[in-house]
This record gives structure tokens, C-alpha cells and sequence, in this order.
């Protein structure tokens, strides 16, 4: 038995040695799995800060339009590229990373060639190319599709990082479990409770290592906690300063994000809009627009929807917003997590495009019923507009008129005069002038007719936009002044 009890406790210290030597093992495996990690969580928020750092440059271009916000952009740019280099390195050995990395890179790409776009009309001058850029919220979605993939990457490297930690856990409580065990069978001998020693003053060492590393995990996960907190403050700042209200609202309806423009637009606070439904400040003929729209992004899997809604605010009256919504998708799941809506103010665009309805109605009723001929002209000499009266100047019928140029019927000999009456006007140096000269009529004689022509410019711009010629039959008066020679 003696011999049976020293062999057990020969074959339990062996066992507890190489256990022994194995913990180390594990244990620096384990770190190098956990400092992997953090390096990949280290490189995803550079790559997010960098991409940050290259739209802001690009709107500080927009703003102030300086060659260091350029150049600022540029490096900005660059580093994101060489971000995602090192990030993809990093996950060369994770597949699902590899394949979310496939799908941001040209994301990213894109996002930047699209501030790039911007700035390089700027840069040429074309302002209106570069506003139509800003306007079709290709930034905007692209962005909030990066963010989105980051924010997956990231949550898979801290799922990878807890199911380490777990592991390493499980591994370390085997070993422990070993060694009681080994320990158990040897008690009886001086051997064992040397080695048992051995064993608790070392694996005291190891907790004790092991417990300074999950602190020192833990003070770092708190720190990029932090950072993304910041990061999300900075985002929300933005939102609150634009212009245009920006609203989040959940899959089951619930609003849980406005910003304070939200006041100027409704009338109304917004903790009060906030815990309202919407739908009772829209004009009733309104409310069955907005109701069908939020229909489609929360239900029907429509990604994007817009609308003009009239609300109702108790202190301007009629507020017509403008707005565009677009669906939050999950793309694990597929599944609709809400929308996010941009609302703009467009009363004043919308006022004015009634009053210049109103107005032109109002010419046009005075041209059909002039005795003179009115005729608009585009800045090509074509006649888009010619009042009734032609028929009784010309014999002619308006739709007979309408499509030809403004020199067709008149006198060959005349012709060259009219064009050099008219010239100045389409190229804007003059806004004003007249021409006397001679026109065919349709029984085939030729009357006397003196044109009035004047520029109409665009009013945005003040860039010719069409010509407006009122002609008078002027052959009576003609003759009696040929009369008189």
C-alpha cells in the first residue's frame, strides 16, 4: 500500500508539474488573445475617428473654403485608407470580419468621394453642383451606414473578448480542479503537501496576475466606453444645430428623438411633441399622408419616403415642411428598427410659388385680352407664347405661330435689323428696345408693325431667362408718313 500510495503521489506531483507548466502556457496565450483584441477595438475607433475627422474637415471646406481644410480632408482621407489596411491585417484570421470589412470598404470609399466631389465643384466653382451633391443625402446615408458597421465590428471583437475571457476562465478552474484532485490522492504523503504548497503559493501568483489583467480590461473598456459616449454627445450637438428638424422614431411608433427645431416648426415645446402624436398638429387634409407614410417605413419595408405637409402652428398659422424619411434596417436580422425623418421649412418657398401663380395668372389674363400681340420668346428666338390677338393682326392662329422664331415672316430686307435689335437683349447687355419693320400677312401682303421688346431675367439668379415683344399694326400710320415724302 505504501508503494501504491507513494506511486499515486509520484503520478499526482507529475501530473500537477506539467499541469503546472501548462498554466503559464495558457495563460500567455490568453493575454495574447485578449491584447489582439484590443488592438482590433483600438484600430476600428481609429478608423471611426479618422472618417469623423474627414467629414468634418470636408464641411469646414464648405464653410470657410480654405486650402488647409482641403488638405486637411486629404489627410484625413488617406489615413482612413490605411486604417482599414491595418484592420483588415488585424482580422485576417476572423472571416466574419474579413467579409463586414468587404462591405465598409466601399462604403467608406464612397463617403469620402463624395465630400471629395463637393470640394473639388467648389474648388471649380460650381457652387449648385456641389449644393446638389449636399442635397441628395447620399452623405448622410452612407454615414449612418458606416457607423452602423462599426458599431458591428466593434461588438464583435467585445463578444470575442467576454467568450475569451470565459475560456480562459474554464481553462484555469480544469487545472485547479486537477491539482485538488491530485492533491486528494497524495494527502497522506510528505510529497503531496510539499507539492500542494508549491501549488497554492504559485496559483495565488496566477490569480493574482490574472485579476490585475481583467482590471486592467475593464479600465479600458470603461475608457473606450467613454470615448464612443463623447463621440455620440459630439454627433447629437450636430444634429442640434442644424437647421432642419431631425426626428428618430422607433418600430413601435414612439418618437424618441427631436431636435429644438422642432419648437419653431410646431408651436409647441418639445417635451410636449415629444410625448404627442404628431398627427393631431397636421392639417387634416395632410394627416392621411403622413399616416400612410409612416405605414411604409414601418411596416412595408419602404427604405426612404417623402411628402409636403402642411402644420398647423398656433402662432404662424400654415407651416409647410418639406420632409424625407428613410427606414433603419438591421442587417442581421432584416428587421425594421425605426426611421429617421429631416424636416424642412419651406413656407417662404411655398408662398412665393403661389404668389407667382397668382401673378402669372393675372399677365396671362391681360395678354389673352390685349388688342396688342404679346409673344414670349425663349433665349433661343423661339416663340413659347403668343396671345389671341394674333389672329386679327396677321390672319394667323396662335398654335400656327407657337415653335417658330421670332424672324420667321418678317420682311427679308428687315430681318437684319430685327436680329441686331434683339441681340443685346439675349446676352443681357441691354433690357430694352423697339424695332419698326415689316411682316407678312397671312393673305400673303405686308403690314407695318412696330415691336416693344423687353428682358425677363430669373429672379434667383438675374440671369436672362426670356424675351416679351408687344407688337402694335402700325401700317395706317406708315402710309401717311410715306404719304407725306
Amino acid at each position: 500500500m505504501l508503494a501504491v500510495a507513494i506511486g499515486v503521489g509520484l503520478a499526482a506531483s507529475i501530473a500537477i508539474v506539467l499541469w503546472m507548466e501548462q498554466l503559464p502556457a495558457r495563460q500567455r496565450a490568453t493575454a495574447e488573445r485578449v491584447k489582439h483584441t484590443l488592438e482590433v477595438l483600438g484600430q476600428t475607433e481609429r478608423l471611426r475617428t479618422d472618417l469623423a475627422t474627414a467629414a468634418s474637415e470636408g464641411h469646414g471646406f464648405i464653410i470657410d473654403r480654405t486650402t488647409d481644410s482641403s488638405a486637411r480632408f486629404e489627410a484625413a482621407g488617406s489615413a482612413t485608407t490605411k486604417d482599414l489596411v491595418l484592420l483588415r491585417a488585424l482580422t485576417v484570421d476572423n472571416p466574419r470580419q474579413q467579409l463586414a470589412i468587404d462591405r465598409l470598404e466601399p462604403l467608406i470609399e464612397r463617403r469620402v468621394s463624395v465630400l471629395r466631389a463637393v470640394i473639388h465643384r467648389l474648388l471649380a466653382g460650381d457652387d449648385e453642383g456641389a449644393m446638389a451633391i449636399i442635397r441628395s443625402k447620399n452623405g448622410r446615408a452612407l454615414n449612418d451606414q458606416i457607423v452602423t458597421m462599426l458599431d458591428e465590428i466593434r461588438q464583435e471583437e467585445q463578444d470575442l473578448l467576454r467568450s475569451r475571457g470565459k475560456a480562459a476562465e474554464r481553462a484555469a478552474q480544469t487545472i485547479v480542479g486537477g491539482l485538488i484532485l491530485c492533491g486528494t490522492l497524495v494527502a497522506a504523503s510528505v510529497l503531496f503537501t510539499v507539492a500542494l504548497l508549491v501549488f497554492r503559493r504559485r496559483e495565488s501568483e496566477h490569480v493574482e496576475q490574472l485579476r490585475a489583467v481583467n482590471i486592467e480590461l475593464e479600465q479600458r473598456v470603461e475608457r473606450r466606453t467613454a470615448a464612443l459616449a463623447e463621440s455620440e454627445t459630439l454627433f447629437r450637438v450636430l444634429a442640434e444645430r442644424s437647421s432642419d428638424l431631425i426626428s428618430r422614431v422607433a418600430a413601435d411608433g414612439a418618437r424618441t428623438y427631436m431636435s429644438p427645431v422642432g419648437e419653431r416648426i410646431f408651436g409647441h415645446g418639445i417635451d410636449v411633441l415629444m410625448g404627442a402624436n404628431l398627427t393631431t398638429f397636421i392639417h387634416p387634409d395632410d394627416q392621411a399622408t403622413i399616416i400612410g407614410m409612416q405605414q411604409r417605413l414601418l411596416r412595408d419595408g419602404t427604405e426612404e419616403a417623402g411628402a409636403e405637409l402642411r402644420v398647423l402652428n398656433p402662432e404662424r398659422g400654415i407651416v409647410w415642411i418639406e420632409v424625407s424619411a428613410r427606414s433603419l434596417i438591421n442587417e442581421t436580422t432584416g428587421a425594421c428598427e425605426g426611421y429617421v425623418s429631416v424636416s424642412r421649412d419651406v413656407t417662404e418657398r411655398r408662398v412665393a410659388e403661389e404668389v407667382r401663380t397668382s401673378v402669372e395668372a393675372r399677365y396671362r389674363l391681360l395678354a389673352d385680352n390685349a388688342s396688342d400681340v404679346i409673344k414670349c420668346l425663349d433665349l433661343s428666338g423661339t416663340i413659347v407664347y403668343v396671345s389671341p390677338s394674333i389672329w386679327a393682326m396677321t390672319g394667323e392662329k396662335p398654335e400656327d405661330v407657337l415653335g417658330s422664331k421670332l424672324t420667321a415672316g418678317v420682311h427679308p430686307d428687315d430681318i437684319e435689323r430685327v436680329e441686331q435689335v434683339v441681340e443685346p437683349l439675349l446676352n443681357g447687355s441691354s433690357e430694352r428696345s423697339s424695332a419698326t419693320y415689316r411682316r407678312r400677312h397671312w393673305a400673303g401682303h405686308w403690314i407695318w408693325v412696330e415691336a416693344t421688346i423687353g428682358l425677363a431675367r430669373n429672379e434667383e439668379t438675374g440671369a436672362p431667362a426670356s424675351l416679351i415683344l408687344s407688337l402694335r399694326d402700325i401700317t395706317d400710320r406708315q402710309r401717311q408718313q410715306d404719304d407725306l415724302r
